[in-house]
């Protein structure tokens, strides 16, 4: 009998250390159960946060696709900002007149200008916006503006100034990531390198080949859809 009740308290003490390893098991499942949850949140809120990004860059890459930026157009000196305005709108149809081009000039009617930021330093021209009507008028404008800085007649009096797409933070992030790569390219040997822009995103370009290298792990490589 003795015997019995010795064999019936070894079972059940280890019954009992069981019973104790599935409770730890247990335990060691509903954490790991917890943290996958908290990783599939994260994961979640992650994904959306990247769409939101995504759409937030795509839309406002599409409310500048019809910009240009010129750079170091000297400020007037009007007292309000109404005559300021003015006179900057006629410096920029003056430069676009002098492209000589009519199809730009018969753009020049029908833009729209304005300053970028307020005036900190009077020694410094803020940049100035030009807003069109659509892409193709914007396109056409800023061809014909660069060939107009690039004319011998003109490289002194357009000496300091530049023109550009109006780009978003990223786009000039990646722009800034392409210059080094290629100035990395160019200290190894390679020549006749340049950026050129295709669909909002930057390449680097042999002068006399295809494009042959897109910014890697940009994170908004993307095409901007026609609108």
């Amino acid at each position: 009998m003795t015997l019995n009740v010795n064999k019936i308290c070894e079972q059940i003490a280890a019954l009992s250390n069981t019973v104790a390893t599935h409770s730890t098991l247990i335990a060691e499942v509903q954490q790991t159960v917890n943290t996958n949850t908290n990783d599939i949140e994260e994961i979640k809120e992650n994904i959306n946060n990247n769409t939101s990004n995504t759409l937030t860059e795509i839309e406002d890459r599409i409310s500048r696709r019809n910009n240009i930026i010129i750079y170091n157009l000297t400020e007037p000196n009007a007292n309000n900002s109404a005559e300021r305005q003015e006179a900057d709108k006629c410096s920029v149809q003056n430069l676009i007149t002098s492209t000589g081009s009519n199809e730009a000039i018969s753009i020049a009617g029908k833009i729209k200008i304005t300053r970028i930021g307020k005036i900190i330093n009077v020694n410094k021209s803020r940049l100035v916006k030009v807003i069109c009507n659509n892409t193709a008028d914007c396109n056409l404008l800023m061809n014909e503006l660069i060939k107009l800085k690039a004319r011998p007649d003109m490289k002194i009096s357009l000496a300091k100034a530049s023109f550009a797409k109006d780009k978003t933070k990223i786009q000039q992030q990646n722009y800034m990531q392409m210059k080094m790569l290629m100035q990395q390219r160019i200290t190894n040997g390679e020549q006749n390198l340049c950026i050129r822009e295709i669909n909002g995103n930057y390449i680097i370009k042999n002068k006399n080949n295809r494009p042959n290298l897109i910014i890697p792990g940009s994170p908004y490589t993307i095409k901007i859809p026609e609108v």
